[in-house]
């Protein structure tokens, strides 16, 4: 049998060939042909993910562009072009950008919206004028989208966008080329239509999915979305108008009336309403501070990346509650005591385990980082700054009297945790210790990883740890409140490759061995410890933020160890291994063999928070990031 061609020789689209399944469906029912086009329709989703790469870079294209001052065009002839338009017309009222940035051109002009121009599609010349009219130009960046991808019109467009060198992206559904050259290629490939050569069906639904995909996904970029809500929304109609009341309660955690209340003072800007709701304060302060953060509003509230809630997580039962409850109290009081001030005085670590680092650094584990006493958080930061060497590795003839080589030396996990609760808790860190993140991008190693014993930096083979590593990833990855430079970029990179390397708990050089067992079961609390969560965590939201897709053969195993370790009935991780603090009140640490300055003891959140399957705030969501 030979294979369809069109008038010119040349083998037909795939959307213009004839489906087998449906050769009949002239004869059938009413319910045989509903159930023929459900069943054509279920492999349209599958045909969108399948090109999940190719949409990750098309819309990190569209996102560069239009950063830098550019506009969305998108091109089309017939059904392809209407929705070009539905989707342009869109983004106005939904993400409140200016109608400017999406512009919409159609083969045949306005009257081709509602009715077919003959002849239209076939117009090369229209789409260069088309496209001057618009007064294309860099960064403009071309969406064309034609079904066949054969469309003349959209094609003639495509080459006209790369003369004048601007970005370009094809949206097709025929795998049979050849295709203009262009940056991205967009190929849903969603087979022969129910109605030969209809492709306002399947393939108008794929290209309708993928269009809503781009731009939304650009718009979550820009901030335009919070949590998930619109929050740059344009209130035009009384059903908008509910909406932006219902957004800012929701999202300022305020019952309506005072919603509504706000919106009036923030002239409707559901952003600057949602700021003052949590944060208070005066409308232009809320403008500038979200300005300042280029509209993202998580960052100008200053939360964190990483999913660790703002509140106390609910207890399994009533009782356990309680006791939660009363341990996180008895922190808090303890760190208004006087003793807790004599203790960060003189110390900002010591000793282990009762002293106040250890009791902020747990309330921060426990989401409660926000109760914790302003005075307490201005002490440890002023101690810090007095008692800490802010130099690694160092020389002995470097370290200032009355500085313990040993203990008053910061290592990469104590300051990356400690940047994360200063950060989580308000402060802004990068002007209180202007020295902690270029310390971080300054002692990563060849390998991508860090390492907290100094003698690794003067090594022939530096090599790394994991522990040292994770938590300034963290710190950089969870706490930048604006645009990662290209030199954060780099660093979250090369950590995000290191872990991929070590197969987040194997050794790099032999493969078969696995680090540290510990890492393989759930442990908390955490402190500077490491597991598997934690790594594929990050991992997670590195490539969340980078559109990276983590490989099967470096995260897979990690992945299923940590599927045994979710309780089916409830999505909870349950706990695999606890950090006891043992011999805390011997003079020996138990990982290793430092001297504790003071006596010491555990206290209460310590001990409660240990017990099996006791719920810790970051496990659930870090499961569901890692594990979806």
């Amino acid at each position: 049998m030979t294979q369809p061609s069109d008038l010119k020789g040349q083998p037909l689209s795939l959307t213009e060939t004839r489906n087998p399944r449906t050769t009949f469906i002239d004869r059938a029912s009413t319910a045989e042909i509903v159930r023929l086009f459900l069943e054509a329709d279920k492999s349209v989703a599958s045909a969108v993910e399948a090109i999940a790469a190719e949409l990750t870079r098309a819309v990190d294209l569209l996102f560069e562009a239009i950063k830098e001052g550019g506009r969305l065009i998108y091109l089309g002839a017939g059904t392809s072009g209407r929705l070009g338009i539905l989707d342009a017309s869109e983004l106005p009222p939904t993400f409140g950008v200016a109608p400017e940035l999406a512009v919409a051109l159609i083969a045949g002009g306005r009257k081709a919206v509602t009715q077919a121009v003959e002849g239209a599609e076939d117009n090369q010349i229209a789409a260069e004028e088309d496209l001057s009219a618009a007064s294309l130009k860099p960064p403009d960046i071309l969406l064309g989208i034609s079904a066949s991808g054969l469309t003349p019109y959209v094609r003639s467009g495509l080459a006209f966008a790369r003369e004048s060198h601007c970005k370009t992206i094809l949206l097709t559904c025929n795998p049979r080329g050849p295709f203009p050259p262009v940056d991205v290629l967009l190929n849903p490939i969603v087979g022969p239509e129910v109605i030969t050569g209809s492709t306002r069906l399947k393939s108008g639904t794929a290209c309708k999915m993928v269009l809503n995909l781009l731009s939304s996904s650009a718009m979550i970029r820009f901030g335009k979305v919070y949590q998930n809500l619109m929050v740059d929304l344009r209130a035009t109609n009384a059903k908008l108008q509910d909406r932006a009341i219902r957004i800012v309660a929701e999202a300022g955690n305020v019952p309506r009336e005072s919603a509504e209340t706000l919106l009036k003072q923030a002239n409707g800007e559901t952003k600057v309403a949602i700021f003052l709701a949590r944060r208070g304060g005066a409308v232009e302060k809320a403008r500038e501070t979200i300005a300042s953060n280029h509209g993202i509003l998580f960052r100008a509230l200053r939360e964190p990346v990483s999913p660790i809630p703002a509140a106390i997580p609910q207890a399994s039962n009533p009782e356990s509650e309680t006791r939660l409850s009363k341990a996180i109290e008895a922190s808090l009081t303890y760190l208004q005591s006087e003793a807790a001030s004599s203790s960060l005085a003189k110390d900002a670590y010591w000793p282990k385990w009762n002293s106040p680092w250890w009791h902020i650094t747990l309330l921060f584990e426990m989401g409660a980082v926000k109760q914790i006493p302003e005075k307490s958080i201005q002490l440890l930061l002023e101690t810090v700054c007095k008692q800490y060497l802010d130099r690694f590795p160092f020389r002995i003839e470097d370290v200032p009297p009355g500085i313990d080589p040993v203990r008053d030396i910061f290592c990469h996990c104590a300051l990356g945790t400690l940047y994360q609760i200063f950060f989580a808790w308000g402060l802004d860190v990068d002007r209180e210790l202007p020295f902690a993140r270029d310390w971080f991008l300054r002692y990563q190693l060849p390998d991508g990883g860090l390492n907290c014993d100094e003698a690794a930096y003067t090594r022939p083979e530096p090599k790394s740890s994991i522990v040292s590593t994770l938590p300034p990833m963290e710190a950089i990855l969870n706490c930048t409140p604006r645009p990662f430079t290209s030199e954060e970029l780099t660093f979250l990179d090369r950590g995000a490759e290191y872990l991929l390397n070590h197969r987040l708990f194997r050794s790099a050089r032999n493969p078969d061995r696995i680090i540290d067992e510990t890492w393989t079961k759930l442990c908390f609390p955490r402190f500077y410890n490491y597991d598997l969560l934690r790594g594929m965590t990050f991992l997670r939201s590195w490539a969340n933020i980078r559109g990276a897709s983590l490989p099967r053969e470096a995260v897979g195993e990690a992945e299923e160890m940590l599927r045994f370790q979710i309780d089916p009935a409830t999505g909870i991780p349950i706990i695999g291994d606890s950090w006891h603090p043992k011999a805390c009140t011997t003079g020996a640490d138990p990982k290793g063999d430092w001297k504790l300055k003071f006596p010491s003891s555990t206290f209460p959140l310590l001990e409660l928070v240990r017990q099996p399957r006791q719920l810790a705030p970051w496990l659930k969501p870090s499961a569901d990031l890692v594990l979806g």
